[in-house]
């Protein structure tokens, strides 16, 4: 491809989609008529089964989450388009490393790890590279009902090899999620997925299972429960979105709906009149 083709190609810029069965980045450039094509260099290897893809606002650094690795992966992205991995990367988060966000600010990266209950927090340096904020990670669950006990058994019915496993059994998925609620009874906040920050970069959400968490953000960056949270949401939440105007929340679920929550000054949630709607989509 010709440096005009490639220009071309990427008439109106490009996206990067990770692939998760081939450890891959995709580049696809955006032609002036909406097409995508395949850009030179791509794909870029990464960890094992990247699931998040997120830019930092000013468009220089991109990081990928490796579910398979546990880890979050940084690259330079140049003037082309192409990445080039951060020296220290892949860096270590938690178990199941899935949803990603970078606050307004790009200051900081917030993971969360899915069969470990909790959020990875990191500073991005002024090189790109990240580096693990104070108290990191940050714990998502909160345990009811049936104390410690239901909660270990949580983490074990979270595995990835459970899941792994149900996985090729799809008629054991709805046997599971019952089993799991009823011993369970509950552990609000655990499987924590799709995450999102407010414009202000003061508060935090996460999805997890029938819930929303919410956080506030510390000078420092570190986490800390806001009153009220978990706020009750849809059977098993998967993603969550803020409005550009910060007041309002959305979060989808499994069983194709959606939840709305007004943001109040404290960053509480509120759940809007009318809500859950039904709608297909799981991720927002």
């Amino acid at each position: 491809m010709t440096a005009h083709d490639r220009a071309a190609a990427a008439a109106e810029g490009s996206i990067y989609v990770t692939g998760g069965g081939s450890g891959n980045i995709g580049h696809l450039g955006i032609a002036a008529d909406g097409t995508l094509s395949p850009l030179p260099g791509a794909p870029y290897a990464t960890e094992a089964v990247p699931a998040a893809v997120v830019a930092s606002p000013d468009g220089a650094r991109l990081y990928v989450t490796s579910y398979g690795s546990d880890s979050v992966s940084g690259f330079r992205i140049g003037v082309d388009g192409s990445l080039a991995e951060f020296p220290g990367s892949p860096y270590p988060a938690g178990k199941g490393a899935g949803g990603a966000v970078v606050t307004p600010d790009g200051r900081r990266l917030y993971v969360t790890n899915f069969h470990a209950d909790s959020v990875s927090g990191f500073e991005i340096t002024t090189d790109g590279s990240l580096a693990q904020l104070p108290g990191s990670p940050y714990d998502v669950a909160w345990t009811a009902g049936r104390g410690r006990v239901a909660r270990l058994l949580a983490q074990a019915l979270g595995t990835r090899f459970v899941a792994t496993w149900v996985a090729g059994r799809s008629w054991l998925s709805p046997l599971l999620s019952l089993f799991y609620d009823r011993v369970g009874d509950h552990v609000a906040g655990s499987w924590p997925g799709g995450v999102t920050v407010t414009p202000d970069g003061q508060h935090l959400y996460v999805a997890t299972r029938h819930f929303v968490g919410g956080f506030r953000v510390g000078e420092d960056g570190s986490l800390a429960a806001l009153p009220g949270s978990p706020y009750a949401a849809g059977e098993e939440t998967y993603d969550v979105t803020v409005t550009p105007g910060g007041r309002y929340l959305y979060a989808s679920d499994h069983t194709g709906s959606v939840d709305g929550f007004e943001i109040g000054a404290g960053g509480t949630l509120t759940r809007v009149p009318g809500s859950p709607i039904a709608s297909p989509p799981m991720a927002l």
